[in-house]
């Protein structure tokens, strides 16, 4: 099948991706993009299923990797010998939403950049994070890593151009519920071989976020211990040694080891916890949010407000650079916040509070309820429209 006619004018973008058995999921990808790029290459890696008839319908540039269980290996296969300027390296289950994807070609032509990042929405009801998927061809440039596969070592060694970010979003389809035992039992040995390689060669940051992964693979499996452990050890490595890197990913073992402990009711703990990793995360924007929510828990209701109020201002000042649930940028927090409220007497703040989030999300009887209840305790707050709150005032 030929593939269209570039425009001499502009620079070419060839799509690149590798797939297996992802017949329900790749012509989404494939016609998400088909319109903005000018080649496209598949590299099946063993499909039993109709991967390659549907890969068939927008390109004749089908190649055969077999799979090695290093996806930086298939990834490197999918990109040698491509002519194009410019390489967008998709997962089969990603795609753009309409309209999303025509914002890459302007931002291409006449750049100067090495490589872009767009928004990339990797869990269901989770804000997006900065997807490393866009960068110019023959710069040398090479995947590493068992899984997890990046490009950032290669690209620090490029000598001109440096990272964009292009504001399209990209979707991952990939974590249902129905996919996430069958990619969990693939991904924890390569896990373990991932993160064994990270420690020896003393990559930092691929060790930490291989390493949040491979702690919930393990909790994912039973080993709940072990994966405790595990991210206990992370985070001493980074209050012995610091931030690695960029510092993208360095809250997530701190989340993570959170949520076990909220699980197990280890308020105290995970408060006290926050309390010594201040000094790592205090300028994360997020880090007030998930110590506002331990401070909660830990019946420190004041301090927690005071976190919740530093959250609302962060988002609203900065860039979304870490994934967070939704409702946490909204309703929840309004929650949590009325919790606070009615938990220091201040039933009349409650009110606004718990009306904000169930404004938001009428259905939840949760917050019925607490509104219910702050409203018996401040009586004039049910007769007058409640002042709206913002957290940041």
């Amino acid at each position: 099948m030929p593939e269209k006619q570039s425009n001499s004018s502009r620079e070419t973008l060839a799509l690149c991706i590798i797939a297996r058995d992802e017949g329900e999921h790749l012509r989404r990808c494939l016609e998400s993009v088909a319109s903005i790029v000018d080649a496209i290459y598949i590299t099946d890696t063993g499909s039993t299923d109709d991967t390659c008839k549907i890969a068939g319908e927008f390109t004749d540039r089908i190649r055969r990797f077999p799979w090695r269980d290093d996806f930086s290996a298939a990834r490197n296969a999918s990109i040698a010998d491509v002519s194009e300027d410019w390489i967008l390296t998709l997962d089969a289950d990603d795609y753009f939403p309409d309209g999303e994807a025509a914002k890459i070609r302007p931002a291409l032509d006449e750049s100067a950049q090495a490589a872009f990042t767009v928004r990339y929405e990797i869990m269901p009801g989770h804000t997006p994070e900065p997807g490393l998927k866009l960068f110019r061809n023959r710069l040398g440039v090479a995947y590493e890593g068992f899984i997890h596969e990046s490009i950032r070592n290669s690209l620090a060694q490029v000598e001109s151009g440096g990272i964009g970010h292009i504001d399209a979003q990209l979707v991952h389809a990939g974590y249902r519920e129905t996919d996430l035992e069958r990619k969990i039992s693939r991904n924890l040995p390569l896990l373990k071989r991932e993160f064994i390689r990270a420690d020896e060669v003393g990559d930092r940051m691929q060790r930490l976020s291989v390493g949040v992964d491979f702690a919930n693979a393990e909790a994912a499996t039973g080993a709940l211990a072990e994966s405790e452990t595990r991210l206990q050890k992370l985070i001493e490595d980074l209050l012995v040694h610091g931030l690695p890197g960029d510092g993208r990913w360095e809250l997530s073992p701190l989340v993570h080891l959170l949520w076990m402990l909220f699980e197990q009711a280890r308020h105290d703990e995970a408060a006290h916890l926050c309390d010594r990793c201040e000094s790592l995360f205090g300028k994360h924007p997020y880090f007030p949010l998930y110590r506002g929510m331990a401070r909660l828990r830990a019946a420190q209701f004041d301090a927690a407000l005071s976190d919740f109020k530093r959250f609302e201002a962060n988002t609203a000042a900065s860039k979304m650079l870490f994934s967070v649930p939704v409702i946490y940028l909204g309703c929840e927090l309004w929650s949590m916040a009325g919790q606070c409220c009615l938990s220091l007497g201040d039933a009349a703040q409650a009110v606004a509070y718990f009306t904000r989030a169930l404004a938001a999300d009428p259905a939840n009887p949760e917050y019925a309820i607490k509104l219910k209840l702050a409203r018996i305790r401040a009586p004039s707050a049910s007769s007058d429209p409640p002042q709206e709150p913002a957290l940041s005032d």
